[in-house]
């Protein structure tokens, strides 16, 4: 509960939280480090063409020619929680039109890279920029929905990891090691498909790179890590357009400052700005002002790094 004090500044009195920790639990994982990929799990497609190497990695190999190579798994995520991939991805060439690949992510079908609905991720286009891009498949046609700002023109090697909230918010992130750090690419929102049936790799190539591609480390899971949701310790009124959440816990920067991770009703405008001010202090700014007599929730459903959450803030004016 707020209430207006001698200046006429709003201040906090109460306010209800409401955590509902989602379902945490690994979809699949393969290093490859038991030599093959016909088990755990079992991977189908034109497996003729690829081999587990000396290195434990999954490496196209194949005949010179030119042509189309694919492997797929069995993956049925519950899109409800918060989803991550992650994976290793080499290219031993500078990637063009003829010679790509991609990553899907979900997809409804085993005809990857023909007609199926669905995400991947796509290294190699024309062009000497060739960035990580984020695309939705409908049927026989794609849309891009997030090019990324690095540029891998050059025999990219990379791990990539994607994070896909419950309401279809997208985000990826490159970097050179599995271990981090990772630089966010881009993030977008598209939830036209709720459903998936298959994880997959995609190789187009031409006869000089039929060996060239290297995959391992790939994984599909829920949010792993620290499984205690974050608390509100308190929210500060700073004016009539201005709030701080003070959480228990350090936050991560980048979710925290998604507007679109926030959501108040009745709305007073919108927020326009989300700050981290310091690891447990966000501060959020509103275009319009609280009024008194109305109560207010705010909505958070990000993932907060720790554990993916929903949480509800109600805030009461008098």
């Amino acid at each position: 509960m707020v209430y207006p004090n001698n200046n006429g500044v709003l201040k906090p009195v109460l306010a209800f939280l409401l955590l509902i920790p989602l379902t945490l639990g690994a979809q699949f994982y393969d290093a490859f480090e038991d030599g093959n990929f016909s088990t755990n799990p079992a991977w189908s497609g034109t497996t003729s063409k690829f081999v587990v190497n000396g290195s434990n990695q999954l490496q196209l190999n194949t005949a010179a020619s030119t042509d189309t190579a694919y492997l797929y798994t069995e993956f049925s995520p519950n899109l409800g929680d918060t989803v991550t991939w992650q994976l290793y991805w080499r290219m031993a060439f500078a990637p063009s039109s003829n010679n790509t690949s991609r990553i899907y992510l979900l997809s409804s079908d085993t005809s990857l890279g023909s007609n199926v609905n669905g995400y991947y991720l796509r290294i190699g286009e024309s062009g000497p920029a060739d960035p990580l891009r984020l695309e939705r498949q409908d049927g026989g046609s794609s849309v891009n929905l997030i090019m990324g700002t690095s540029s891998f023109g050059s025999n990219p090697e990379l791990y990539v990891r994607v994070v896909r909230d419950p309401v279809g918010n997208w985000s990826i992130y490159s970097s050179s090691s599995s271990s981090g750090p990772f630089t966010l690419e881009g993030d977008t929102s598209d939830a036209a498909y709720n459903s998936s049936n298959y994880f997959g790799l995609w190789c187009k190539y031409t006869s000089s790179n039929s060996t060239d591609f290297f995959f391992d480390d790939v994984s599909a899971d829920s949010i792993v890590g620290d499984t205690t949701p974050p608390l509100v310790n308190g929210i500060d009124i700073l004016n009539a357009q201005t709030i701080q959440i003070r959480f228990n816990e350090a936050m991560d920067e980048a979710s925290c400052e998604l507007i679109s991770s926030y959501s108040l009703s009745p709305s007073i405008g919108g927020i326009t700005t989300a700050i981290l001010q310091n690891e447990t202090v966000v501060e959020l700014q509103f275009s319009g002002s609280f009024s008194s007599g109305i109560t207010y929730t705010l909505d958070m459903e990000k993932s907060f790094l720790s554990v993916p959450c929903r949480a509800s803030i109600t805030i009461r004016t008098r």
